[in-house]
C-alpha cells in the first residue's frame, strides 16, 4: 500500500479510537459511538433538578399568597356582616341592656314588638327573638358565626370579645361601644398564614334622646 494513495487518520473521541481511510478521489463517512457521554447526563441531570426547585418555589408561593387571601376574605366578610347587622338593628333600638360582664346585649324592637338577644359564647355570637325575657341561647341554629362547630367543617372562624364585647357609654343617650375580634379558627400552625380583624364601633341609641 502506498503512501501517497492512502492516508490513515486517527482520532480519539470518549474513549475510541476511528480509523478513517480516505482513498483519493472518494468521499469518506466517519463512524461515530451513539448515545450520551457521562458529561452530557451530568448535564441533564443538572438542569432538570434547578428547573424542578424552581417551580417549587413558584408553587408554594401560589398556595401561600391563595391561603392568605382566602383567609383575609373570609374575615372580613363575617366581621363586616354581624357589624353592620348589629349596627342596623342597635339604631332603631330601645331600653338597650347590657350584662354578664359585656357578652350580652338585648334591645327592643319596636317595628316587630320583639325583644333581640345577643349572646357571645363559645368562639360564637348567637341572636334570638322573644316576646318576653332573654334566654341565651348557645344552640348552632342562633349561631352568626360559621365556627368549625357550627359548619362541621375544619377551617371557619372564631369570634371573641376584645376585652369587652358590649359597652354602654352613656345613657342619655345611650351610646354603645361594640369591639369584637375575628380569628382564624385552625389550630396554630397548621397554615402559613394566620389573621384576624377586629371591628370597633359606637352606636347611638335614636330612640334614647
Amino acid at each position: 500500500m502506498k503512501q501517497n494513495r492512502f492516508t490513515q487518520n486517527l482520532w480519539k473521541t470518549s474513549g475510541f479510537t476511528h480509523t478513517v481511510w480516505k482513498p483519493s478521489g472518494f468521499r469518506h463517512t466517519v463512524w461515530k459511538p451513539s448515545g450520551f457521554t457521562l458529561i452530557e447526563l451530568l448535564l441533564v441531570i443538572t438542569l432538570v433538578s434547578i428547573s424542578i426547585g424552581v417551580t417549587g418555589d413558584i408553587l408554594i408561593s401560589l398556595v401561600r399568597s391563595y391561603s392568605k387571601t382566602t383567609v383575609i376574605n373570609e374575615l372580613e366578610q363575617q366581621a363586616n356582616f354581624l357589624g353592620l347587622k348589629l349596627e342596623k338593628e342597635l339604631r332603631n333600638a330601645a331600653n338597650v341592656s347590657i350584662t354578664n360582664g359585656g357578652t350580652r346585649i338585648s334591645f327592643e324592637d319596636s317595628s316587630a314588638n320583639v325583644t333581640i338577644c345577643y349572646n357571645v359564647a363559645n368562639n360564637n355570637l348567637y341572636r334570638t327573638t322573644t316576646s318576653g325575657s332573654c334566654t341565651w341561647s348557645t344552640n348552632n341554629a342562633d349561631a352568626l358565626v360559621a365556627t368549625p362547630e357550627v359548619g362541621q367543617t375544619v377551617g371557619g372562624i372564631h369570634m371573641v370579645c376584645n376585652t369587652t364585647c358590649f359597652t354602654l357609654l352613656s345613657s342619655s343617650p345611650q351610646v354603645v361601644d361594640i369591639s369584637l375580634l375575628f380569628r382564624q379558627a385552625q389550630t396554630a400552625g397548621s397554615t402559613s398564614f394566620e389573621g384576624e380583624i377586629q371591628i370597633r364601633n359606637t352606636v347611638v341609641i335614636r330612640n334614647s334622646y
